[in-house]
Protein backbone atom coordinates (compact mmCIF):
# COMPACT_ATOMS: atom_id res chain seq x y z
CA UNK A 1 0.00 0.00 0.00
CA UNK A 2 2.76 2.28 0.70
CA UNK A 3 4.40 1.74 -2.83
CA UNK A 4 1.30 2.53 -4.37
CA UNK A 5 0.36 5.87 -2.56
CA UNK A 6 4.80 6.76 -3.08
CA UNK A 7 4.08 5.78 -6.70
CA UNK A 8 1.13 7.70 -6.90
CA UNK A 9 2.50 10.84 -5.98
CA UNK A 10 5.50 10.51 -8.23
CA UNK A 11 2.81 9.88 -10.75
CA UNK A 12 1.26 13.09 -9.92
CA UNK A 13 3.82 15.37 -9.67
CA UNK A 14 5.24 14.27 -12.79
CA UNK A 15 2.41 14.95 -14.80
CA UNK A 16 2.81 18.69 -13.31
CA UNK A 17 -0.46 18.07 -10.84
CA UNK A 18 -0.95 19.70 -7.23
CA UNK A 19 -1.58 17.65 -4.12
CA UNK A 20 -5.39 19.38 -4.28
CA UNK A 21 -8.23 16.96 -5.08
CA UNK A 22 -9.36 18.06 -8.59
CA UNK A 23 -5.88 17.62 -9.88
CA UNK A 24 -6.23 14.13 -8.38
CA UNK A 25 -9.47 12.87 -9.53
CA UNK A 26 -8.95 14.32 -12.92
CA UNK A 27 -5.70 12.60 -13.53
CA UNK A 28 -6.38 8.88 -11.91
CA UNK A 29 -10.09 8.54 -12.12
CA UNK A 30 -11.12 10.19 -15.95
CA UNK A 31 -14.39 8.11 -16.21
CA UNK A 32 -15.70 9.76 -13.12
CA UNK A 33 -17.35 12.79 -14.56
CA UNK A 34 -19.27 9.92 -16.81
CA UNK A 35 -20.15 7.68 -14.03
CA UNK A 36 -23.96 7.80 -12.72
CA UNK A 37 -25.14 9.29 -9.93
CA UNK A 38 -25.61 7.70 -6.26
CA UNK A 39 -28.80 8.28 -4.84
CA UNK A 40 -29.94 6.90 -1.33
CA UNK A 41 -31.99 4.45 -1.15
CA UNK A 42 -31.90 3.73 -4.79
CA UNK A 43 -30.42 0.28 -5.46
CA UNK A 44 -26.94 0.23 -7.08
CA UNK A 45 -25.24 -2.60 -8.67
CA UNK A 46 -22.49 -3.98 -6.45
CA UNK A 47 -19.23 -1.93 -7.03
CA UNK A 48 -18.57 0.19 -10.06
CA UNK A 49 -17.77 4.12 -9.69
CA UNK A 50 -20.64 6.42 -8.95
CA UNK A 51 -20.79 10.14 -8.56
CA UNK A 52 -22.07 11.80 -5.47
CA UNK A 53 -24.64 14.86 -5.37
CA UNK A 54 -23.56 18.53 -5.55
CA UNK A 55 -25.61 18.65 -2.01
CA UNK A 56 -23.36 16.10 -0.52
CA UNK A 57 -20.05 18.74 0.05
CA UNK A 58 -20.96 22.40 0.28
CA UNK A 59 -19.63 25.79 0.65
CA UNK A 60 -20.38 27.77 3.16
CA UNK A 61 -20.81 30.57 1.07
CA UNK A 62 -23.88 29.24 -1.10
CA UNK A 63 -26.07 30.18 2.13
CA UNK A 64 -25.44 33.52 2.70
CA UNK A 65 -26.85 35.19 -0.36
CA UNK A 66 -30.22 34.63 0.88
CA UNK A 67 -29.51 33.05 4.45
CA UNK A 68 -30.72 29.68 3.40
CA UNK A 69 -29.33 26.74 1.18
CA UNK A 70 -30.57 27.03 -2.22
CA UNK A 71 -29.46 23.74 -2.79
CA UNK A 72 -30.97 20.12 -1.74
CA UNK A 73 -28.57 19.55 1.05
CA UNK A 74 -29.05 15.41 2.90
CA UNK A 75 -28.64 15.05 6.55
CA UNK A 76 -24.78 13.98 5.68
CA UNK A 77 -23.95 16.94 3.66
CA UNK A 78 -20.04 17.98 4.89
CA UNK A 79 -20.26 21.67 4.75
CA UNK A 80 -16.63 23.24 4.03
CA UNK A 81 -15.53 26.84 4.99
CA UNK A 82 -12.94 27.96 2.62
CA UNK A 83 -12.39 32.07 3.00
CA UNK A 84 -10.52 34.72 4.72
CA UNK A 85 -8.46 32.50 7.62
CA UNK A 86 -9.90 35.43 10.08
CA UNK A 87 -13.04 34.76 9.41
CA UNK A 88 -13.45 31.03 10.09
CA UNK A 89 -16.45 29.59 12.00
CA UNK A 90 -14.35 28.20 14.89
CA UNK A 91 -13.35 31.80 15.79
CA UNK A 92 -16.02 33.73 18.11
CA UNK A 93 -15.70 37.38 16.41
CA UNK A 94 -16.81 35.74 12.95
CA UNK A 95 -20.18 36.10 14.98
CA UNK A 96 -22.55 37.79 14.00
CA UNK A 97 -21.38 38.45 10.73
CA UNK A 98 -21.56 34.97 9.63
CA UNK A 99 -24.81 32.99 11.06
CA UNK A 100 -23.41 29.37 10.37
CA UNK A 101 -20.64 30.04 12.93
CA UNK A 102 -23.30 29.15 15.67
CA UNK A 103 -23.84 25.52 13.57
CA UNK A 104 -20.37 25.57 13.63
CA UNK A 105 -20.02 25.54 17.49
CA UNK A 106 -22.94 23.71 17.98
CA UNK A 107 -21.63 20.71 16.31
CA UNK A 108 -17.84 21.10 17.91
CA UNK A 109 -19.82 21.42 21.22
CA UNK A 110 -21.62 17.93 20.94
CA UNK A 111 -17.68 16.88 20.06
CA UNK A 112 -15.36 17.81 22.15
CA UNK A 113 -17.57 19.98 24.74
CA UNK A 114 -16.50 23.76 25.31
CA UNK A 115 -15.67 23.40 29.31
CA UNK A 116 -12.18 24.08 28.99
CA UNK A 117 -12.64 27.59 26.78
CA UNK A 118 -15.36 28.59 29.35
CA UNK A 119 -12.76 28.23 32.54
CA UNK A 120 -9.97 30.23 30.23
CA UNK A 121 -11.99 32.89 29.46
CA UNK A 122 -12.96 34.02 32.53
CA UNK A 123 -10.15 33.61 34.11
CA UNK A 124 -8.09 35.71 31.09
CA UNK A 125 -10.83 38.11 31.33
CA UNK A 126 -10.62 38.39 35.61
CA UNK A 127 -6.42 38.95 35.29
CA UNK A 128 -7.24 41.58 32.08
CA UNK A 129 -9.43 43.55 34.54
CA UNK A 130 -6.74 42.74 37.64
CA UNK A 131 -4.12 43.72 35.08
CA UNK A 132 -5.87 46.74 34.01
CA UNK A 133 -6.27 48.35 37.65
CA UNK A 134 -2.79 48.17 38.58
CA UNK A 135 -1.55 49.44 34.81
CA UNK A 136 -3.95 52.19 36.05
CA UNK A 137 -3.03 52.90 39.17
CA UNK A 138 0.60 52.93 38.01
CA UNK A 139 0.03 55.22 35.05
CA UNK A 140 -1.45 57.97 37.38
CA UNK A 141 1.37 57.41 39.87
CA UNK A 142 3.75 57.77 37.36
CA UNK A 143 2.25 60.78 35.98
CA UNK A 144 1.64 62.02 39.13
CA UNK A 145 5.44 62.27 40.31
CA UNK A 146 6.73 63.21 36.69
CA UNK A 147 8.92 66.55 36.31
CA UNK A 148 7.49 67.52 33.26
CA UNK A 149 3.85 67.28 34.45
CA UNK A 150 5.42 68.87 37.84
CA UNK A 151 6.52 71.58 35.71
CA UNK A 152 3.02 71.55 33.68
CA UNK A 153 0.94 72.08 37.35
CA UNK A 154 1.36 76.09 37.45
CA UNK A 155 0.17 75.92 33.86
CA UNK A 156 -3.08 74.31 35.30
CA UNK A 157 -3.68 76.14 38.27
CA UNK A 158 -3.10 79.51 35.87
CA UNK A 159 -6.34 78.40 33.80
CA UNK A 160 -4.21 77.01 30.96
CA UNK A 161 -5.40 74.00 28.21
CA UNK A 162 -4.38 70.79 29.52
CA UNK A 163 -1.33 69.16 27.90
CA UNK A 164 -2.26 67.10 25.02
CA UNK A 165 0.34 64.06 25.89
CA UNK A 166 -2.09 63.51 28.82
CA UNK A 167 -4.63 63.17 25.92
CA UNK A 168 -2.59 61.30 23.80
CA UNK A 169 -1.91 58.73 26.88
CA UNK A 170 -5.51 58.33 27.84
CA UNK A 171 -6.63 57.57 24.08
CA UNK A 172 -3.63 55.06 23.83
CA UNK A 173 -5.31 54.00 27.37
CA UNK A 174 -8.97 53.65 26.01
CA UNK A 175 -7.98 51.31 22.77
CA UNK A 176 -5.72 49.36 25.63
CA UNK A 177 -9.18 49.00 26.98
CA UNK A 178 -10.80 47.54 23.65
CA UNK A 179 -8.22 45.71 22.65
CA UNK A 180 -6.79 43.58 25.79
CA UNK A 181 -9.78 42.24 26.39
CA UNK A 182 -9.77 39.91 23.22
CA UNK A 183 -6.71 38.44 23.61
CA UNK A 184 -7.85 37.28 26.78
CA UNK A 185 -11.06 35.21 25.73
CA UNK A 186 -9.59 31.86 23.72
CA UNK A 187 -10.28 32.47 19.74
CA UNK A 188 -12.70 29.16 19.91
CA UNK A 189 -15.01 30.49 22.53
CA UNK A 190 -18.51 30.12 22.06
CA UNK A 191 -19.84 33.75 20.95
CA UNK A 192 -22.49 33.89 23.29
CA UNK A 193 -19.75 33.78 25.82
CA UNK A 194 -17.16 35.74 24.34
CA UNK A 195 -18.42 38.50 23.41
CA UNK A 196 -20.10 39.35 26.76
CA UNK A 197 -16.92 38.95 28.26
CA UNK A 198 -14.96 41.28 26.40
CA UNK A 199 -17.61 44.15 26.40
CA UNK A 200 -17.64 43.60 30.56
CA UNK A 201 -14.31 43.49 30.47
CA UNK A 202 -13.58 46.43 28.35
CA UNK A 203 -16.34 48.18 30.60
CA UNK A 204 -14.46 47.46 33.73
CA UNK A 205 -11.68 48.85 32.04
CA UNK A 206 -13.02 51.95 31.22
CA UNK A 207 -14.63 52.64 34.53
CA UNK A 208 -10.81 52.27 36.07
CA UNK A 209 -9.27 54.91 33.47
CA UNK A 210 -12.46 57.36 33.90
CA UNK A 211 -12.64 57.26 37.63
CA UNK A 212 -9.01 57.57 38.44
CA UNK A 213 -8.90 60.73 35.23
CA UNK A 214 -12.84 62.18 35.72
CA UNK A 215 -13.22 61.44 32.01
CA UNK A 216 -16.47 62.38 30.72
CA UNK A 217 -19.36 59.74 30.09
CA UNK A 218 -18.80 60.35 27.20
CA UNK A 219 -16.07 57.17 26.65
CA UNK A 220 -18.95 54.42 27.50
CA UNK A 221 -20.82 55.37 24.12
CA UNK A 222 -18.34 53.19 22.23
CA UNK A 223 -19.42 50.43 23.76
CA UNK A 224 -22.81 51.27 24.07
CA UNK A 225 -23.05 51.06 20.23
CA UNK A 226 -21.20 47.40 20.05
CA UNK A 227 -23.64 46.31 22.96
CA UNK A 228 -26.46 47.54 20.56
CA UNK A 229 -24.97 46.74 17.76
CA UNK A 230 -24.74 42.52 19.15
CA UNK A 231 -27.86 42.73 20.45
CA UNK A 232 -29.98 44.13 17.39
CA UNK A 233 -28.27 42.11 14.48
CA UNK A 234 -29.75 38.57 15.27
CA UNK A 235 -32.87 39.90 15.75
CA UNK A 236 -33.27 41.84 12.22
CA UNK A 237 -34.83 40.51 9.54
CA UNK A 238 -31.88 40.44 7.01
CA UNK A 239 -32.86 38.76 3.65
CA UNK A 240 -29.22 37.87 2.79
CA UNK A 241 -25.70 38.77 4.00
CA UNK A 242 -25.31 41.88 1.65
CA UNK A 243 -28.40 43.49 3.80
CA UNK A 244 -26.43 42.48 7.43
CA UNK A 245 -22.80 43.50 6.14
CA UNK A 246 -24.87 47.26 5.03
CA UNK A 247 -26.06 47.14 8.72
CA UNK A 248 -22.70 46.52 10.37
CA UNK A 249 -21.07 49.02 8.02
CA UNK A 250 -23.16 51.43 9.38
CA UNK A 251 -22.86 50.41 12.99
CA UNK A 252 -19.21 50.45 12.09
CA UNK A 253 -19.89 54.38 10.89
CA UNK A 254 -21.29 55.41 13.90
CA UNK A 255 -19.02 53.57 15.94
CA UNK A 256 -16.17 55.57 14.34
CA UNK A 257 -18.17 58.94 14.65
CA UNK A 258 -18.59 58.28 18.80
CA UNK A 259 -15.03 56.93 18.76
CA UNK A 260 -13.65 60.66 16.73
CA UNK A 261 -15.85 61.98 19.76
CA UNK A 262 -14.11 60.91 22.87
CA UNK A 263 -10.53 61.61 21.48
CA UNK A 264 -11.84 65.38 20.34
CA UNK A 265 -13.44 65.53 24.28
CA UNK A 266 -9.31 64.24 25.30
CA UNK A 267 -7.82 66.69 22.95
CA UNK A 268 -10.39 69.67 24.54
CA UNK A 269 -8.93 68.81 27.84
CA UNK A 270 -12.19 67.22 29.40
CA UNK A 271 -11.01 65.38 32.25
CA UNK A 272 -8.76 66.12 35.21
CA UNK A 273 -5.12 65.89 34.68
CA UNK A 274 -3.34 64.03 37.67
CA UNK A 275 -1.45 66.91 38.83
CA UNK A 276 -4.19 69.18 39.15
CA UNK A 277 -5.93 67.31 41.90
CA UNK A 278 -4.93 69.48 44.11
CA UNK A 279 -5.24 72.78 42.64
CA UNK A 280 -7.79 73.94 40.22
CA UNK A 281 -9.11 71.38 37.77
CA UNK A 282 -8.76 71.53 34.07
CA UNK A 283 -11.97 70.16 33.30
CA UNK A 284 -14.34 72.16 31.24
Amino acid sequence: MKQNVTRLSQDMHANGLDNGDQGFLNAFFPDLIEAPLFRPGSSHAPGGMYRLPFGYEMDHIYYYPRFRWEVPCSEKSAVTFPGVPALKPWLWWSWPLLPLALTWQRERQDIVGVQEEILLGIVGSLAVVLLGFMATNAVWYAMSQSAALQAHQRECLGGAPSNRAIALILAVGLVLCSALPILAVPSTTHPFLAWPLVVATSAALVHFLRAKFLLPSIVYWPLCGLTATLILTPLLPFRGLFDEIVWLLVCLFFMGLLCSKVVDVLLQGKYTAPVCRTGKRSMS
